[in-house]
């Protein structure tokens, strides 16, 4: 009693020296399709740099990327995550079927089976339940019916990547634990800074962003437009949840983005990953060197 007595009238600079507000710093990783790559060559660098993190936030494919991490910060997990990138061909993600295809566009809310999804997600985690990770984690779904943004703790894995993936019409979506439907979580949340702020109190933010930008050549194929209108709304809402962390002045952040040339790549191919990784390794590098 005598010892809040003597704290009471203290100036708060007095207080923050003798009880100091641990800093939090979380990572948000974004969504954008086989972009994400590029996030494996950011978080080589910042892990060389001796970067560590107290919560990771995921959506979409950074999702994946960031119960890896998560699960165990560690090179070992990077170089894990390197092999599986490095990998990764289309037929493995993108089952194309001219039979599933047509049944996707005439009888099916979905193009494509996830079932080649879940065996990859499912080959590559070591965890069975989000709440195993080491570090504290959020992955994003969105909820099909309401369009609101879900950030799950805990819960089945390989259920909730593959909602947090389930790009809209390409992907069925994933009834989870709540008994609703989910889709992509960039859908709802591009940059999921409210999770950050809200959920982990984060005090610093570091934002590993690989979303997509309108491609400027002629769209040829349904694929084309589809990648460009996703990535005109994915826009929309990043642009939206940075000014939310502008406004925040008690809140530090880092945007490392990934180079604009390949902001516009068809995020459905894996032809470009060495260039993705390279690209995001450099991007990174940059950054810190500039701090």
């Amino acid at each position: 009693m005598q010892r809040k007595q003597s704290l009471k009238g203290k100036s708060p600079s007095l207080l923050q020296a003798l009880f100091p507000k641990k800093s939090i710093r979380v990572l948000l990783l974004t969504g954008g399709g086989t972009r994400g790559a590029a996030q494996l060559g950011m978080l080589k660098e910042l892990h060389k740099a001796g970067v560590k993190f107290d919560a990771v936030v995921g959506s979409s494919v950074g999702s994946l990327n960031a119960v890896s991490y998560a699960t165990l910060p560690e090179q070992e997990t990077l170089d894990e995550l390197e092999i599986l990138w490095r990998s990764l061909r289309n037929k493995d993600i993108f089952p194309r079927s001219p039979l599933a295809l047509l049944q996707g566009l005439s009888s099916k809310p979905n193009l494509f089976d996830d079932s080649a999804l879940r065996k990859m997600i499912k080959g590559h985690l070591k965890i069975e339940n989000l709440s195993e990770a080491k570090l504290p984690l959020a992955v994003m779904t969105t909820e099909l019916l309401s369009g609101r943004s879900v950030a799950w703790q805990q819960g089945p894995a390989i259920d909730i990547l593959a909602a947090s993936s389930a790009l809209p019409g390409a992907y069925p979506p994933v009834r989870l634990s709540d008994g609703k439907l989910h889709i992509d979580g960039g859908v709802s949340s591009a940059i999921p800074v409210q999770v950050a702020l809200e959920e982990f109190k984060a005090s610093e933010i570091w934002i590993l962003d690989v979303l997509g930008r309108p491609a400027e050549e002629d769209h040829r194929t349904a694929r084309d437009v589809v990648n460009t209108a996703f990535s005109h709304s994915s826009n929309v809402v990043a642009m939206h949840e940075l000014e939310i962390l502008r406004k925040h002045r008690k809140v530090s952040y880092h945007h490392i983005q990934l180079e604009d040339k390949l902001r516009a790549l068809d995020s459905s191919t894996f032809a470009r990953t060495d260039e993705l990784i390279l690209s995001g390794s450099k991007t990174a590098k940059n950054y810190l060197q500039s701090l």
